[in-house]
């Protein structure tokens, strides 16, 4: 049975020609510190604070403002709002308790991390558990302590920690949460445990109300959670779930969420979200829905199963929209290492809720998970800023900076003017990139329409959340159907089949402009084609001649000429892609395939590698590999040793992803790219690989996302890795 789970993508793949190193010639940078403050302040304020670290790598100047409480302003004036994931951790061999911030993953392939904010003190951890709610850039920490009456606040703009009035009633054993602005902490009257007891904390006057309602039900430690609902409190106990209600200071029981266990949970839109994994249950997450009334299976996570078998814990919270996931592995006795998955939730036709595994990682070891909060960084008020100054910048620096900078940069940036936007869309700016070796390794996706018989170009882009996705690029135009593309340095070279064999292009992935160029001379089907030291070999039969006859034409991208280079007689016809390895291009037909080496213009046939089905190729490091759909195998074929491996840590993966026969492989950045349609979806793992003691290979799963879903249908044609 087909499992839906971690998907993968494949694609064939073609060799690119990295450009010539390009001695320095570039003119003394332009010191940032003759710019203005106040655009400096302006321009940083609007990227992503995930790129922060980066930027702060340009200079002592630009490290100290982003550093500033004065950004930050500038952000929030500006509306420049993000969601950051703090964690309190309980460290099991110090017993502190500390603040840790999650680092998604980045644009150079980095895992989400968690790091310490090493400016934040230790916070109290005994006698009793605290509780924590987060309201706007704050988070407020209560009932803890000897007492059980320390209340603290922590800024997480400026990173510094500020005391608070003593709660009005020392309570132990509490939970907090916000409703309008007011944090509402139930707990235990340390002087009196039998007493539950509300106090309510105003974050606008930094006050605690007057009024301490006693609770009037019978009601174990609610240290297992609350979350906020239509501005009711919910939190529960070992036995049964709990409502108050701010307004009329009520307190209830609910009968529908009683039926589960929902520890720890979380609310997403207005639905509550737990994961279920008691040793006697089936391990799910699951969604109680509170207008309907019902609790729900959240589907589409089959694959997080294996990931989670063996917890015995789980705690979740809402992150920026999405869901985070947190569990436990190993042997808690050597120290549990503490996993997170962040998970895309999806509401469907009839109520269905699917989520996607957005990523799944290890974070920690040797900790225990407190508390986990979602704290938005900048206000959403109005803009207050002044008209921009961004055109007072000198044109020569403007471009200076931004071509150092990541071209994943440039969506942002070109929002901050008009100005902006025609830079990062020049070619000046790429051709100071080239100049300053700013060069970087950028995936183009071709995807044909089924229904309009024309492919167009995307290419792949880590989104704000970590995820991926493909991008659509608007100003290219429809390529014929049947093409066939290659990348020589920072162009695609595009060459027609069938009744489009006049087609032929490059397409400038700087410019994103398009130039025509010469015909092939002879016209050529069922072709296949790759490139070797700057020359494009395209090899097919002829198609108004002798279709028994494998041609080979060359063209040149620096003459932009066409020739004739050798002729071969065979029956084979169908083509499955082709890769080059030792200045040889080797071309996978439907039964067999070849080896053609230009130097000498000759044909060869390899025995071993012509023992498996090697469809849909490329090379890492002189490797070839291809994915074996009905063995679930990634298998590589080293050409010095002559011999076929199977690359190993990838079958837990294999195991729990949805792979058909149609799985493309692609080289990128050093790692392997595999594609992979699912229904109307478009999945890519990126897999990273390693050469170990006695010739074994093994591979690791980087990620695996959905990467374009739509209700036409695409069919998968090329992936080509693209300096830029």
């Amino acid at each position: 049975m087909l499992r839906r789970g971690f998907l993968l993508r494949s694609k064939t793949s073609s060799k690119t020609v990295a450009p010539k190193e390009v001695p320095p010639s570039e003119p003394p940078f332009l010191t940032t510190t003759s710019l203005p403050h106040d655009i400096v302040v302006n321009i940083l304020a609007r990227v992503s604070r995930s790129h922060y670290p980066k930027l702060s790598l340009v200079s002592k100047y630009f490290r100290s403002i982003v550093r500033s409480r004065e950004i930050y302003a500038r952000r929030s004036s500006l509306g420049c709002t993000e969601h950051c994931l703090y964690l309190i951790l309980y460290n099991l061999r110090t017993k502190e308790n500390r603040c840790y911030i999650l680092l998604r993953s980045t644009t150079n392939g980095s895992h989400p991390r968690l790091v310490l904010v090493p400016s934040l003190p230790v916070l109290p951890s005994r006698p009793y558990p605290s509780s924590f709610a987060a309201v706007g850039s704050k988070i407020y920490m209560f009932g803890d302590g000897n007492d059980g009456s320390t209340a603290l606040s922590i800024d997480f703009e400026s990173h510094t920690v500020r005391s608070l009035p003593s709660m009005p009633a020392p309570l132990v054993y509490t939970v907090a949460n916000v409703i309008d602005g007011r944090i509402y902490a139930i707990g235990r009257d340390d002087r009196d445990l039998d007493k539950m007891m509300v106090v309510v904390f105003n974050t606008e006057t930094q006050t605690w109300e007057p009024e301490k309602t006693t609770a009037d039900v019978e009601a174990g430690d609610m240290y297992h959670g609350s979350v906020v609902m239509a501005g009711k409190m919910y939190t529960k106990d070992f036995d049964s779930s709990y409502v108050y209600e701010p307004k009329g200071r009520k307190w209830g029981t609910d009968e529908g969420m009683n039926s589960k266990e929902w520890r720890y949970g979380c609310v997403v839109d207005d639905v509550l979200y737990y994961y279920e994994c008691e040793e006697d249950c089936e391990k799910e997450l699951r969604g109680f829905d509170r207008k309907e009334r019902c609790w729900r299976v959240v589907k589409g996570l089959e694959g997080l199963l294996h990931e989670t078998r063996s917890s015995l814990w789980s705690q979740t919270g809402s992150y920026g929209g999405n869901l985070a996931l947190f569990f436990p592995k190993g042997d808690e006795r050597r120290g549990e290492e503490i996993w997170c998955a962040e998970i895309s939730l999806e509401r469907r036709q009839g109520g269905e809720i699917w989520g996607k595994v957005e990523w799944c990682n290890r974070l920690v070891t040797g900790f225990q998970l407190t508390e986990s909060l979602d704290v938005v960084m900048g206000n959403k008020r109005k803009s207050s800023e002044p008209p921009s100054l961004t055109a007072s910048l000198p044109h020569d620096l403007v471009v200076d900076i931004l071509a150092r900078l990541s071209r994943s940069d440039y969506p942002a940036l070109s929002l901050v003017s008009k100005h902006f936007r025609s830079i990062v869309s020049s070619r000046e700016l790429y051709a100071t990139r080239s100049l300053l070796g700013c060069m970087e390794h950028c995936l183009y996706v071709f995807l044909a329409d089924v229904e309009s018989k024309c492919n167009r170009c995307y290419i792949l882009r880590q989104k704000t959340n970590g995820s991926h996705g493909l991008v659509l690029v608007p100003s290219l135009p429809s390529l014929p159907y049947g093409s066939r593309f290659v990348a020589v340095g920072s162009r695609i070279y595009v060459f027609g089949t069938g009744k489009d064999r006049n087609t032929t292009l490059s397409i400038d992935c700087g410019s994103y402009t398009v130039q025509p160029l010469p015909s092939m001379h002879v016209p050529l089907s069922y072709t296949v084609a790759d490139v070797i030291d700057g020359r494009i070999y395209v090899i097919g039969r002829h198609d108004q001649r002798d279709l028994d006859k494998m041609m080979v034409l060359v063209f040149n991208t620096e003459t932009q000429t066409w020739k004739t280079d050798s002729e071969m007689t065979t029956s084979e016809i169908y083509a499955h892609g082709s890769v080059v390895m030792a200045d040889k291009m080797y071309a996978k037909y439907s039964c067999k395939g070849f080896v053609y080496e230009p130097k000498e213009r000759k044909w060869e046939t390899d025995e071993v590698l012509n023992s498996k089905e090697w469809r849909f190729a490329c090379v890492v490091d002189d490797v070839l590999y291809y994915y074996e759909f009905y063995r679930d195998k990634l298998r590589a074929y080293d050409r010095k040793q002559r011999c076929w491996l199977v690359v190993k840590g990838l079958e837990a993966f294999f195991q729990t992803s949805l792979m058909w026969s149609y799985v493309h492989s692609v080289s990128y950045d050093g790692k392997l790219a595999l594609f992979f349609p699912y229904g109307e979806e478009i999945w890519c793992a990126e897999i990273s690989l390693e050469r170990c003691q006695g010739g074994e290979i093994w591979g690791k799963v980087e990620w695996c996302d959905c990467l374009l879903t739509s209700e036409r249908r695409f069919r998968y044609t090329k992936s080509l890795e693209v300096f830029v």
